[in-house]
């Protein structure tokens, strides 16, 4: 399970790029993006790039909300500044990247540019420098060029075009994005024969190849096991389904037959309906506190996601004040950096609640964050676009964090024998 749950998390995070999460269930096809085809003339660029912003500042609640926009507007200006002259769509998706990350909502952003490869490279990032890897273990060796670009450049890059809601995924995209060939390519670094040379701090160059990546078609379900007196839910994907429910029905009947401890598992899981994660808490004669929103109303809103008008915005405010624990069972719920959006959505009900415990690494997601998306289609590009809507504010109003940190940190890979654990020590 362990080596399986490496592989998820990295492959997860190298298609970040992609849609796979916000196109769950969605008819939208984008565009295939090549770097030499689809030449955009100057006309059809500035119409798309017009289209482009139309669609966020007439959707997105940060502009409602926010005071200080001076990131975004900059953004702007450089967006406008790179899209005055005919392009290739690989070059005017780029473009785009860049701007549509200003919102720092990972929700909202541009469709998979296609035909992603990383190089195999083994290495991770920490305390500013990604370190080689070696027989399973860390050396002292770091990165200092790729492609002969040196890394700082690569981060920049990095940090431009790929959404970092806070600093567990600036650094999550750090350490993945600096293999991917499509920031590469960006940076300018050289490749020959798909094999990129790589220099370390000790002045050494390795050689590299390139890996294609593809999504798998292998299905992702949840399950549920015991270990000794521990029930474990191995939570991979936010769905309500028949699969679900047979999980909660046997994790209600654990409790009901005295089962005291638990581990909801959520590392990996990039969300879904929250609902789902509700009927887990339920199983266990739990209540979630109540999470706020602001919706902001548009056009395009009422077309795609049913709300009553076309303009205006409408905040709840969250509250902790329904919430129940279940002080017979001792729960703790296991995050990673891939936890998104509803599985998110679960860590904090937890910790704002009082439900139990999480053991893990920092979300990647805010507590406080943007989501329910709006498609859009570029006109000439053909490139599409998500748009969030909404705004999720956490229970616990006085909580402003823009990470939500385990109770007790460890790896993804070591989170699991970490939980059981604290719990055998009970």
């Amino acid at each position: 399970m362990k080596f399986w749950r490496f592989k998820k998390k990295w492959i997860e995070a190298v298609l970040a790029f992609a849609m796979t999460a916000v196109l769950a269930g969605c008819a939208w096809q984008g565009t295939a993006i090549s770097e030499e085809g689809g030449l955009l003339t100057k006309t059809q660029v500035e119409e798309d790039r017009k289209q482009a912003i139309q669609y966020v500042e007439d959707v997105h609640p940060f502009f409602e909300l926010e005071e200080d926009q001076s990131e975004y507007k900059e953004a702007k200006k450089a967006y406008i500044s790179q899209t005055q002259s005919g392009m290739t769509v690989w070059e005017f998706w780029g473009a785009t990247a860049e701007y549509m990350s200003s919102l720092r909502d990972a929700h909202t952003r541009i469709q998979d540019p296609g035909g992603i490869k990383v190089l195999d490279i083994p290495a991770s990032y920490e305390n500013g420098k990604s370190y080689l890897w070696e027989n399973g273990k860390r050396t002292g060796l770091y990165v200092e060029k790729v492609g002969g670009v040196d890394v700082e450049k690569i981060y920049e890059k990095i940090d431009k075009m790929i959404v970092a809601e806070n600093a567990a995924a600036e650094e999550q995209n750090r350490e993945k994005y600096l293999a991917v060939n499509t920031i590469l390519k960006f940076c300018g670094a050289v490749s020959k024969n798909d094999q990129v040379e790589v220099e370390f701090s000790d002045g050494t160059k390795r050689i590299y190849s390139f890996m294609e990546v593809g999504r798998s078609t292998e299905e992702v379900t949840n399950n549920c096991f015991t270990e000794g007196d521990i029930f474990v839910v191995d939570f991979n994907t936010c769905e309500v389904d028949q699969k679900l429910e047979e999980i909660a029905v046997k994790l209600e009947e654990a409790v009901e037959n005295g089962c005291t401890k638990v581990i909801i598992d959520v590392r990996g899981n990039p969300g879904g309906d929250s609902n789902a994660c509700l009927r887990i808490l339920e199983a266990m004669g739990m209540r979630e506190p109540y999470y706020g929103s602001v919706i902001r109303f548009s056009k395009e809103a009422k077309e795609q996601g049913g709300v009553p008008i076309d303009h205006g915005i409408i905040e709840t405010k969250g509250s902790t004040l329904m919430a129940k624990a279940n002080e017979d069972v001792q729960l703790i719920v296991l995050s990673d950096h891939i936890t998104f959006s509803s599985a998110t959505m679960l860590c904090v009900w937890v910790r704002d609640g009082k439900l139990g415990k999480i053991v893990g690494e920092p979300s990647t997601n805010k507590p406080n964050s943007y989501g329910d998306i709006l498609m859009f289609q570029l006109e000439n590009s053909g490139l599409v676009m998500s748009v969030s809507y909404k705004k999720f504010t956490r229970p616990d109003s006085s909580n402003n964090e823009d990470m939500l940190v385990p109770d007790v940190q460890t790896s993804s890979e070591d989170a699991y024998d970490k939980a059981v654990e604290l719990l055998n020590q009970q």
